[in-house]
C-alpha cells in the first residue's frame, strides 16, 4: 500500500518537472507570443472607441381616472406588474421610437456642434467617407439596438438606457426617449377626457343660446298680457317633467361623448393592429348586463324624482333606501364586469391590452346610458298625459315654463360636467 502511494507521488513530481523543462526549452517562443499579445491588446485598448452608457429612470403611474368621482365601471384592472409590463411594451413599440427619432433629428438640426453626434449618423451612399444624418425610419429601427428598457426590481420604475461613443449623445437619446414617452403617455391618458371636454363645451354653448331664447319667449308671453303664473299643481308637474327632461338630455350628451371616445380609441387600436377590432368583436357586450343596468336605471329615476320633491318629509328615508339598493346592484354589476374583462382581454397582446380594455369599459358604459335614456323616456310619457290635461288657458305658459326650466337645469348639469372635465384633464398625470 505504501509502495503504491510513493509511486503516485513520484509520478506527480516527475510530471511537474517535465512541464518546467518544456517551458525552459520553449522560453523564447512563449515570450514572443506573450509580448505580441500584450502589444495587440495595448494597441486595441488605445485605439478602441469608448462606448458610454446613459440611463434615466421613469416612474410608472396608473391612470387615476376621474378625481371627482369613483366610477365602478372604470376601475383599474390587473396587477401592478402586468400594468408595468404593458407600459414597457409601449416604450419598446415602433410608434414611440418613431416619435423619439423625430425629436432627435430636430435636436441634431438645432445643434451648433454636429461633431458631438455619432450614432445618429450613417455613411453617405455617394461618398462612404462622409457621414450624414439617418432618415427617421432608419433611426427608429436603430433605436431598438441602441437602447434597453428594464424594470427596476421591486419598484414602479423603468430604466431607459442608451449607448453611444459620445457621452452627450447617449444622454440626449436617453432623456429624449423618456421625454417622448411621458408626452405620449400624457396624451393617451388625456385623450378621452379631451374628447369629452370638447363635446361638453360645444353643448353648453348651444344650450345657453337655447336657454336665452326660451327666457325671451317666456318674458314676451307674460308681457303680452297672458297668464303670468301657474298654480302649485301645474308648477310641481312642470318641475318634475323638466327634471326628467334635463336628465335625459344630459344622458344623451354623455352617451354621445362616450361614443366619440369609443370611436377615438378604435381608431388608435386599428393603427396598432387592424385585426384587433375583429378580435374584440367576438366579445360584444350583448345582453350580459342588461337586467342589472335596467334595474339600476329604474332606481336612479325614482331617486331623481324623490330628491326633486323637497317638501315631502319622507324623502330622507326613501333616498337612503334607494341609495342602498343602487349600491348593492352596482357592486354586483362591478363584479360581473371584472369577470367579463378578464376573459375578454386574457389573450390580447400586451402592447394594446390597455386600449382594448378601455374600449370594453366604454361600451359597457354606453349600454348603461342607453338603458337609462329609455327608462327616462318611458317615465316622461306618463307625465306627458298629465301635462296635456292642464287647463287650456294655462297650457301655453306651461309649455314655455317647461322649456325654460328644462333648459336651465340641463345647462347647469352640462356646466358642472364641463368644469369636472377641465379639472380632470388638467390634473391627469403622465409618467
Amino acid at each position: 500500500m505504501d509502495t503504491e502511494f510513493n509511486n503516485s507521488q513520484f509520478q506527480e513530481t516527475r510530471s511537474i518537472v517535465d512541464y518546467l523543462q518544456l517551458i525552459r526549452g520553449n522560453l523564447l517562443p512563449i515570450l514572443i507570443i506573450t509580448a505580441v499579445s500584450f502589444i495587440f491588446a495595448l494597441v486595441y485598448a488605445i485605439n478602441a472607441v469608448d462606448i458610454y452608457n446613459s440611463s434615466t429612470l421613469v416612474k410608472i403611474n396608473k391612470n387615476s381616472g376621474n378625481i371627482l368621482e369613483s366610477n365602478p365601471l372604470l376601475q383599474p384592472f390587473g396587477s401592478e406588474d402586468r400594468f408595468i409590463s404593458n407600459e414597457i411594451e409601449v416604450i419598446k413599440s415602433y410608434t414611440l421610437r418613431e416619435r423619439v427619432a423625430s425629436a432627435l433629428i430636430d435636436s441634431f438640426n438645432a445643434a451648433q456642434k454636429k461633431d458631438t453626434f455619432s450614432v445618429l449618423l450613417t455613411s453617405d451612399k455617394v461618398d462612404p467617407n462622409k457621414k450624414v444624418l439617418m432618415t427617421k425610419d432608419k433611426l427608429a429601427q436603430q433605436l431598438s439596438v441602441l437602447t434597453t428598457v428594464e424594470q427596476k426590481r421591486g419598484l414602479d420604475f423603468v430604466i431607459l438606457s442608451a449607448s453611444s461613443p459620445s457621452p452627450l449623445e447617449a444622454a440626449m437619446v436617453a432623456n429624449t426617449y423618456a421625454s417622448e414617452y411621458r408626452n405620449l403617455n400624457l396624451a393617451f391618458n388625456r385623450d378621452q377626457l379631451v374628447v369629452v371636454k370638447n363635446y361638453l363645451d360645444q353643448q353648453r354653448s348651444e344650450k345657453l343660446n337655447e336657454l336665452n331664447n326660451a327666457e325671451d319667449m317666456l318674458k314676451a308671453f307674460q308681457e303680452s298680457g297672458g297668464i303670468i303664473a301657474l298654480d302649485n299643481q301645474a308648477s310641481n308637474l312642470i318641475s318634475q317633467i323638466s327634471t326628467l327632461e334635463s336628465s335625459k338630455g344630459m344622458q344623451e350628451i354623455e352617451l354621445k361623448s362616450t361614443q366619440n371616445a369609443i370611436e377615438s380609441y378604435r381608431e388608435q387600436l386599428a393603427k396598432l393592429d387592424p385585426d384587433a377590432l375583429d378580435y374584440l368583436a367576438q366579445y360584444e357586450i350583448k345582453g350580459f348586463f342588461e337586467q342589472l343596468q335596467s334595474e339600476i336605471a329604474k332606481l336612479e329615476i325614482q331617486k331623481m324624482l324623490v330628491s326633486g320633491n323637497d317638501k315631502d318629509p319622507k324623502n330622507a328615508k326613501a333616498l337612503k333606501d334607494l341609495d342602498a339598493k343602487i349600491n348593492i346592484l352596482k357592486e354586483t354589476l362591478d363584479g360581473k364586469i371584472k369577470k367579463f374583462q378578464k376573459s375578454a382581454v386574457a389573450n390580447t397582446p400586451e402592447e394594446y391590452k390597455t386600449l382594448a380594455l378601455k374600449i370594453l369599459e366604454l361600451e359597457i358604459q354606453e349600454k348603461g346610458l342607453d338603458f337609462s335614456i329609455k327608462q327616462i323616456a318611458a317615465q316622461l310619457g306618463l307625465y306627458e298625459n298629465k301635462f296635456g290635461a292642464l287647463p287650456r288657458n294655462a297650457i301655453e305658459l306651461a309649455k314655455l315654463t317647461r322649456t325654460r326650466e328644462g333648459l336651465e337645469k340641463l345647462y347647469t348639469l352640462i356646466e358642472q360636467r364641463f368644469q369636472e372635465a377641465v379639472i380632470n384633464e388638467q390634473s391627469q398625470p403622465g409618467n
